[in-house]
């Protein structure tokens, strides 16, 4: 996955910032997929996916991933579509994908990643190809309108499991990771808008005499991650969650996974009344997540029973059964 700045037949030259943007984005994503397996495990007194700071955290470090993707996509053909390294990238992405729904559905059958960051990227990128020859401000325009394609678009006939990848559903379906086209294509889109309008984001800087020219242990050690990086997000979270999961064992942390009981207890309630299983499990994660939303999930899970908490979950229940 070497990124080319130079024309097809000279030898690669990395872009020191673009490096130093990947390392970085590697370090934050394994810091919040460290803090989500302590929260499921019990280890923290909130649940990561409840607190907004931390969903926009995620949100973030997803963004970034694509926004690299779609800069590295014009890096390596704005002096022409270099298609053996295009199909051979697009194969790892589709097959490490293919690694991570089979893990993740092993691990967590009901909620597994069917369209998660790897499966966004190499989709985006087949599209992005429509956009490498275009000017930069038809991309760029694109990418707003993509973005803004989920708020305005959105319809209960994109709610069927074929079309969850498009993102466009009116309910949230039910996986541990949702990075559907829409409107997670706007990012890498603007990455590579950004390759476009700004061509000086190309220019490597001007060496230095040595010894000053030699890279700094952090800079060495930012430039593997971003070497590595798809390899460090196929193992570091199995890595993370076996080590967490082998610690709440033998540790037993006083906090219980409220949403994850809720949800396992809900599917069990649904099932009971003879509906689908997939019915059921989209129709617990989408009241988790609506209840999440209203605030309403903060008085439930410290236990409240009163009429007015279980109406709301009915209410939510009925809204997401639609």
């Amino acid at each position: 996955m070497t990124l080319l700045s130079k024309p097809v037949g000279q030898p690669p030259l990395r872009l020191r910032w673009l490096d130093l943007a990947r390392g970085i984005a590697v370090i934050l994503m394994v810091i919040y997929h460290f803090s989500w397996d302590l929260s499921f495990h019990g280890f923290l007194e909130f649940d990561v996916n409840q607190v907004l700071g931390w969903r926009i955290f995620a949100r973030g470090i997803a963004a970034s991933f694509l926004f690299l993707a779609g800069f590295s996509l014009w890096l390596a053909h704005r002096n022409g579509f270099r298609s053996q390294s295009f199909w051979r990238r697009e194969i790892i992405l589709v097959l490490a994908a293919g690694l991570v729904t089979l893990g993740t559905w092993y691990a967590f059958p009901s909620s597994y990643v069917f369209f998660g960051i790897l499966h966004c990227i190499a989709a985006s990128s087949l599209i992005a190809l429509l956009f490498l020859r275009l000017p930069g401000w038809v991309t760029a325009l694109a990418a707003v309108l993509v973005l803004a394609a989920p708020f305005t678009l959105a319809n209960e006939a994109f709610n069927a499991p074929l079309l969850a990848f498009i993102g466009l559903r009116t309910v949230p379906p039910a996986t541990n990771d949702y990075v559907p086209l829409l409107p997670w294509l706007s990012p890498l889109l603007a990455g590579l808008a950004a390759g476009q309008l700004l061509p000086f984001l190309a220019r490597p800087v001007p060496a230095k005499p040595a010894p000053a020219n030699t890279p700094s242990r952090l800079d060495q050690a930012l430039a593997f991650l971003s070497r590595h990086s798809l390899i460090i997000y196929l193992v570091h979270q199995p890595l993370l969650f076996g080590a967490t999961s082998l610690a709440a064992s033998y540790i037993k942390p006083g906090i219980n996974d409220v949403s994850g009981e809720w949800l396992s207890d809900c599917e069990a309630k649904c099932v009971r009344e003879k509906k689908p299983r997939q019915t059921c499990i989209e129709t617990c994660f989408c009241t988790l997540d609506g209840l999440e939303k209203t605030g309403a999930w903060t008085a439930i899970a410290k236990g409240a029973t009163d009429p007015q908490t279980l109406s709301a979950i009915n209410q939510m229940s009925a809204v997401c059964q639609k």
